[in-house]
């Protein structure tokens, strides 16, 4: 299907290094290539570009950042795209897995894909290397299927906590007091929020992933008898302590439980793009909306037929702020498939 083209003006105006770093260089030069198109601006550094798509094709893509840049926000890229496409594809992306101020692989690949395939998205992760700043030298393997449609999801009811997970992962010579110390002080942070409701909390120490160099970081889980996942993950840095690195992770985790939502702080901004392309009416509570969130919200309504309203919950349970998010998608279908099943008929 041939689509319209798209121009964005100002990309980063306000930021000390306005444009495209070679990470957001690297998304739009994968997505040209996934769905056949021109893409004009396309530089470092550039602040306007203009894209104009052809058609999504299927197949086996190779992307590398050239350092660090975070394989987890490619991929976040890039899946909302090749569902659409023909046959199965495979991607080989090369970089930071756990980088910093974006998502890291693990919580691709066990929260944001546990909500995607709620839409119907068919993908799997076929292995990770890890991948730390500044060298990079990551990687990751992602399988996707063709699906005709997104669906809509309803996550309006949480449930209660079932279980937290805890998990640290120590890569290369990092000594494993480092991780113990992580892991000893986020358990008992988190023991002492759900003392009262005895919430079970299993807590994890990995030393066995394959990774380029040394690098370390937290990941806390919070699943719920409604089939919700509130993640908070935070990346080991030499300038901050493992206590305070556990402490602030526990603390995002439980400000995201205590708010009320069925997503996290992180997953709210991601999901919209989902819900904009689903087919029928998709509703989400969360936290109060991020920065991201409304950004992710106006470019949809500014770019597609998408329609999203934002609702305050009237009653809610003390200390909670929870809002619902509700969008009509454009619904939005797989062409091959729709054609493919036209032929069958006929």
């Amino acid at each position: 299907k041939q689509w319209y083209q798209r121009r964005v003006r100002g990309i980063r105006a306000c930021r000390p290094k306005p444009g495209l770093s070679a990470q957001h260089l690297s998304g739009l030069r994968l997505v040209a290539i996934a769905c056949e198109g021109d893409l004009i601006g396309g530089m470092l550094r550039s602040t306007e570009i203009m894209l104009t798509p052809g058609c999504v094709r299927s197949g086996e893509f190779q992307v590398d950042t050239k350092g660090a840049g975070s394989v987890s926000l490619l991929l976040q890229t890039i899946v909302p795209c090749l569902v659409f496409g023909p046959n199965k594809s495979s991607l080989l992306l090369k970089g930071g897995t756990d980088a910093d101020f974006a998502p890291p692989i693990d919580y691709f690949r066990h929260t944001f894909l546990h909500y995607a395939k709620l839409f119907g998205v068919r993908a799997d992760v076929a292995h990770v290397r890890r991948g730390f700043n500044p060298r990079g030298g990551g990687e990751v393997g992602l399988s996707i299927e063709p699906i005709r449609s997104l669906s809509p999801v309803r996550l309006t009811e949480r449930g209660e906590i079932t279980h937290v997970t805890v998990k640290v992962y120590l890569c290369g010579s990092l000594p494993s007091s480092l991780g113990e110390r992580c892991l000893h002080t986020a358990e008992q942070i988190i023991k002492r929020r759900f003392s009262a409701t005895k919430v079970p909390v299993k807590a994890i120490l990995s030393r066995n992933d394959e990774a380029f160099g040394n690098g370390w970081g937290l990941q806390i889980s919070a699943e719920t008898a409604g089939g919700c996942l509130l993640t908070s993950t935070g990346n080991g840095n030499p300038k901050i302590s493992p206590e305070r690195l556990a402490s602030d992770t526990a603390e995002r985790v439980i400000k995201d439980i205590d708010e009320g939502g069925c997503v996290d702080s992180y997953m709210q901004d991601q999901i919209i793009i989902l819900m904009g392309l689903a087919c029928g009416v998709s509703q989400v509570r969360s936290g109060p909306l991020t920065l991201h969130t409304k950004t992710a919200i106006h470019l949809l309504e500014s770019m597609t037929a998408a329609q999203f309203t934002v609702t305050k919950d009237p009653n809610p349970a003390p200390g909670e702020q929870s809002y619902v998010i509700e969008c009509r998608g454009i619904a939005l279908e797989n062409a091959y498939l729709t054609q493919s099943n036209s032929t069958d008929m006929d």
